[in-house]
């Protein structure tokens, strides 16, 4: 109730509809928010709402991210509006391809419920978010899809065949790279066939079975 009638509801109408847009972002530069509001000014923005202390932490040079609790309160604010809200996070993830954030970019398409093309980046970006160690965030990530868009992905069998394997979880590493060989088969992807082939044969490797690896 604070939030609402002390500070949000005193702040002019512009700075309302600023700070309201911009709690899609997790993190904001001058640039993203102005793709996001199409204006060309937000970096002053910005600064004026962090020098007047306005819940604004600055995170690095020009970048800047709102206190939690008040962003929590903006995005349950914004959240109301659910067209808007889905219509700002397709902006914000177009603003972020743009600008080569690509995991902000997975982030925003999933919060816009836009999985198609969220699962079409992770399997773009997983194998290097693999080779980062990333495994957590591309677990959590291909979780939120449903799995009728998963079935139409088959490399995301692959990107999680891959985490299972570098952990060790041989077993469940097999199960997904069969996964993803049927439906690799079925589609007749013969590069996608034979890195599942690959991906089974890397686990016989690290189990020391070489004849099956070998066939």
């Amino acid at each position: 109730d604070y939030l609402a009638q002390d500070v949000l509801a005193r702040q002019p109408p512009a700075l309302q509809r600023f700070l309201l847009t911009t709690s899609v972002l997790r993190e904001m530069e001058g640039s993203t928010c102005d793709h996001l509001l199409e204006v060309k000014d937000s970096g002053a923005t910005l600064r004026r709402l962090y020098e007047d202390g306005l819940f604004v932490v600055a995170v690095g040079e020009g970048t800047y991210r709102y206190q939690h609790l008040f962003h929590d309160f903006l995005r349950s604010r914004l959240r109301e509006q659910p067209e808007r809200w889905r219509a700002l996070q397709r902006r914000a993830a177009e603003g972020d391809r743009l600008a080569g954030h690509r995991e902000e970019c997975v982030y925003h398409l999933l919060e816009a419920e836009d999985h198609q093309a969220a699962a079409a980046l992770l399997e773009e970006i997983g194998p290097e978010l693999v080779s980062l160690g990333r495994f957590d965030s591309l677990i959590a990530w291909i979780g939120r899809l449903p799995p009728e868009v998963r079935a139409g992905h088959p490399g995301l069998d692959l990107l999680l065949g891959d985490v299972c394997r570098l952990r060790a979880q041989f077993d469940e590493a097999l199960h997904l790279y069969h996964s993803a060989e049927t439906r690799y088969a079925a589609v007749r992807d013969r590069v996608g066939l034979s890195l599942a082939l690959k991906g089974q044969a890397q686990v016989y490797v690290d189990t020391v079975r070489p004849l099956r690896a070998e066939s």
